[in-house]
Order: C-alpha cells, then sequence, then structure tokens
C-alpha cells in the first residue's frame, strides 16, 4: 500500500500527529502540564517524538509542541499589548491588509546565518510536518518559507552527500548543465543526492572561465529587460496624451 507524491516520512508523520487512532485527543489536564514541563526542562525541545514517548500519555509529537509553544513556553504566552504596538499594528493592517503581509512589517524577514536554535525548530518541525514549509515557516520566528527550505535542503538535510565528487558525478553534472543549462534547481535532480548549491559550486571550480561570461549574459539581459520596459512606458504615456 503506497499513496502516490508521499514519501514514507511523510506519511508517518501524517499518522503519528493526526490519523492514530490511539492518540491522546482529550483535553489537557493540570498534571500532563507539569510533566511536560519537568520533561522539557531535563531534556530540552529538540527531540518531541522523545518527549511525547516519555509523557506515557498517548500524547503526540505535535500535541506536545503545541501545548508547550502556546500554553507553558513563558517567553512565547500571551501578555499585554502596549500602546505602542497597538499603533504599530493599526499602521500595518492599513498599509498590507488583513493578509499574511502584514505580519512581515511585525516581525521582519531576518538576514544571516542560522542559529543553533533555528537548527533545531527547523528539524523538529521537519519532523513533524514533512516538508510543508509554510507551516515549518510558523516554527522558526521571523525566517520565510524559502529561507526554511533552501537551509534545511542545502544543510541539514540527512541525505546529503558532503564528500568530494565522483568522476560519475561530474560527468552527470555537465550532462544536467547541456540539459538543463544553469537552472540549477533542475541541474540538481539529475545529480542526486547533490543539491542545486553544491552543483553551482562544483560548475564553477570545473569551468571558472565560464563564471564571469554567465554573469556578464545576465547583466546584459538585465540590462535589455530594463531599457525594454522603459521604452514601453514612455510609448505608453506618449499615447496616452
Amino acid at each position: 500500500m503506497y499513496i502516490v507524491g508521499r514519501s514514507g516520512a511523510e506519511c508517518e508523520t501524517r499518522w503519528l500527529n493526526y490519523e492514530d487512532t490511539l492518540s491522546n485527543k482529550n483535553p489537557w489536564m493540570s498534571e500532563e502540564d507539569k510533566i511536560l514541563l519537568l520533561i522539557v526542562e531535563e531534556k530540552g525541545i529538540s527531540n518531541w517524538f522523545d518527549i511525547s514517548i516519555s509523557m506515557s500519555t498517548n500524547r503526540t509529537p505535535f500535541q506536545c509542541l503545541a501545548r508547550y509553544q502556546r500554553s507553558l513556553n513563558i517567553s512565547m504566552l500571551n501578555r499585554e499589548w502596549t500602546e505602542e504596538e497597538d499603533a504599530k499594528l493599526r499602521s500595518a493592517v492599513a498599509a498590507f491588509g488583513e493578509s499574511n503581509g502584514w505580519n512581515k512589517s511585525l516581525h521582519p524577514e531576518r538576514k544571516g546565518g542560522f542559529t543553533p536554535d533555528e537548527d533545531k525548530r527547523l528539524k523538529v518541525a521537519v519532523l513533524l510536518f514533512g516538508r510543508r514549509w509554510n507551516k515549518i515557516a510558523q516554527f522558526v520566528p521571523s525566517r520565510t518559507q524559502a529561507q526554511c527550505r533552501d537551509r534545511y535542503v542545502n544543510c541539514l538535510d540527512p541525505s546529503l552527500k558532503w564528500g568530494g565528487w565522483t568522476e560519475e558525478e561530474d560527468l552527470a553534472l555537465k550532462a544536467a548543465i547541456a540539459k538543463h543549462r544553469y537552472c540549477w534547481s533542475k541541474v540538481s535532480e539529475d545529480v542526486p543526492p547533490r543539491t542545486d548549491s553544491q552543483c553551482r559550486k562544483r560548475w564553477m571550480v570545473l569551468f571558472p572561465d565560464q563564471v564571469p561570461l554567465l554573469q556578464a549574459a545576465r547583466k546584459m539581459k538585465k540590462a535589455s529587460l530594463i531599457s525594454h520596459f522603459v521604452d514601453r512606458v514612455r510609448t505608453s504615456c506618449t499615447l496616452s496624451r
């Protein structure tokens, strides 16, 4: 039995967190909260599967994570809003509307490398949700779906290969580039388990003379597109007079 388009890990995660008929769906009891807090204090928040097993109350990993983050994590518990925060929220909603866009104005996208804590959160979220990046990003504050995806796919995925490139891989890379040009996401699909970033960097090593040529070609293409756009705007303005 199988489900097309879903990996074994995704099926297991879905079953454990949502479909398992033996999971405890009753309201949380105060005694459970105490146990959960003690376990988190002892084990940390890096392995919710282990935490759920230690609970011994048939709670799923996701239930434990959600309960802790929403009700027990002191750093995330609700508190009174300040007047300054209210003003920021009103301005943001007025500017961006009642959609996900305004959320970014209050919690701007964070730049720079991931911290160890962010890596832990990301790995736990992937275990819980598979590769559903929209949900995963909710558990890594100030990181976008794209950032979470790139970090996991290019750095944290345990199936990644980090060793030196073999002759066979180099041949596969050259063939993939000939087929897909410089679309690295497609190139990497033909050179598993290498990532798009690894393929691009290996290409730069194998063909250093092509790097400046490609960069120059892309600059010319960008300049051409901008020029074409400006010409169209000018023509439109002339016709509208």
